[in-house]
């Protein structure tokens, strides 16, 4: 763990030996320089920033002071000097920090958990408040009080277990409340109270669950999304009605146009729909089209199995012809005719079809998420539908669904965020390709793997995307 130190401190006693300091080469410094950084690097890596954070402080402005000077071409005394300190605050670090890694075990994984809350986004002030509690508490110990550091510790966890638990709320129900103060402002409760309660009754459902299970985010998050809807319905609800208060006449509207809704609807089962006896007769007949058509879709499933199973089975013989007949570069221009095809499948507004070594990745652009979900809408279908297509073209590989983010926000979020968003595409893959779910493998990446600048916003579109890898053999 501590290989850096052990390094630094070996070239820095090299060093010292040498009769003259003006001695020092320029390519000695810059060993020393890295030395230094990594080995920072490897402490910060390990939190002994967070919980040495006066000595490393000094460390990391005595070692910054120092590469300066360096670059200014300044006295290599006084560099020399600098970085001996930095080492000495250094050495401290990692000696307190082995204590304070025992010591502040369970405040670590609360402050992590903070961070994965997005904490510093919903519960700023809760979150401040126990960073200041945490570096009170981490300056004890470097002082050499460890007890009284021990002592701080289960208040500090609290606070960090408080500004997670604030920030899991106002995550999931900060829109709902504010949707219901809409309404309130607006009265909707004189002309929508029925759906307005149903908003309120899934808000207090998701307070209630919250309170009681603050980790059972899934079903908070389901909840919290149909009270949204219900809030937002109750809203337009309330706006059409008092509308239609205005003049009698418009009720005949109202069901005119619920109507002619209805129309579009059988019209498209081959069917006109008739209201002069009421709904029912319109109704069952859409609803007995619908099932029509799914008895049909039924079949046709089946029938579709059944033809996977005779092109599986030909496949299986060309396979077995192709290992005794054909040869490598005849099946690499078969894979490159297939790889022509899939890319012909997409527009360059959807989709990119690369050749990496022995992988294809379809990188796609098109398949995007709102802000923070991982929920793949409607609009996408399509374009999910021209990925099965690509994918069959090698329905004997296996699939590595990979999801990457932007650098904006924090990157413990985004990590969660890209693993969740590449396993919503996973489990939609899976549950309509009808193949083996072993052939299927998410991964998240966070911002770990940008493939354009983070500095524009078309960079950082381009770096929020779903990946689909498909590996080859030879």
């Amino acid at each position: 763990m501590f290989r850096f130190l052990g390094y630094f401190s070996l070239v820095l006693l090299l060093f010292i030996t040498i009769s003259g300091v003006n001695l020092f080469a320029q390519q000695d410094i810059e060993s020393l320089l890295n030395a230094i950084e990594n080995e920072m690097s490897q402490l910060r890596q390990n939190q002994y920033d967070l919980l040495v954070p006066d000595n490393f402080e000094s460390a990391e402005k005595e070692f910054q002071r120092a590469k300066q000077d360096f670059e200014a071409g300044k006295n290599i005394r006084e560099i020399q000097e600098r970085l001996e300190r930095a080492g000495k605050y250094l050495k401290v670090v990692s000696n307190i920090g082995k204590e304070g890694e025992l010591i502040f075990k369970d405040v670590l994984v609360a402050r992590q958990d903070a961070l994965v809350a997005q904490a510093p986004n919903y519960a700023l002030a809760e979150f401040e408040e126990a960073e200041k509690q945490f570096k009170d508490a981490s300056r004890r110990l470097e002082k050499g009080d460890s007890k009284s550091a021990r002592d701080k510790t289960i208040k500090v966890e609290q606070a960090y277990r408080q500004a997670e638990l604030k920030a899991i709320k106002e995550s999931i129900i900060g829109e709902v409340r504010n949707l219901l103060k809409e309404a309130e402002d607006k009265k909707v409760k004189n002309n929508a109270p029925v759906t307005l309660a149903e908003a309120n009754k899934l808000y207090n459902e998701v307070l209630t669950i919250l309170n009681s299970n603050r980790y059972a985010k899934s079903n908070a998050g389901e909840t919290a999304n149909e009270a949204a809807y219900q809030a937002r319905h109750s809203i337009n609800l309330a706006g059409i009605i008092e509308e239609f208060k205005k003049d009698d006449k418009n009720w005949e509207k109202l069901i005119r146009t619920f109507e002619s809704r209805m129309d579009k609807i059988s019209n498209q089962l081959g069917f006109r729909g008739r209201y002069d006896k009421g709904y029912a007769e319109t109704e069952n007949d859409i609803v007995l089209a619908i099932e029509n058509i799914q008895e049909e879709n039924k079949t046709l499933k089946s029938d579709l199995n059944l033809l996977q199973e005779q092109n599986d089975s030909l496949n299986k013989k060309i396979e077995k012809y192709e290992r005794t007949v054909v040869t490598e570069l005849e099946r690499k221009q078969k894979r490159e005719e297939k790889i022509r095809k899939i890319e012909s499948i997409f527009t360059k507004d959807e989709a990119q079809v690369i050749l990496i070594e022995n992988q294809m990745v379809i990188r796609l652009y098109g398949l995007t998420f709102a802000s923070g979900s991982t929920v793949i809408t409607p609009e996408h279908f399509m374009l999910l539908t021209k990925v099965m297509r690509a994918l069959r073209e090698f329905s004997k590989q296996k699939y590595l669904i990979t999801g990457h983010t932007d650098d904006q926000g924090n990157d413990t979020y985004n990590l969660s965020l890209s693993e969740n968003r590449a396993a919503a595409v996973r489990s939609y893959l899976e549950a309509n390709m009808g193949l083996p779910s072993e052939q299927f493998e998410s991964i998240g990446y966070g911002e770990s793997r940008p493939i354009a600048s983070n500095k524009t916003a078309d960079g950082r579109r381009l770096n929020r995307r779903i990946e689909i890898i498909i590996g080859f053999e030879g």
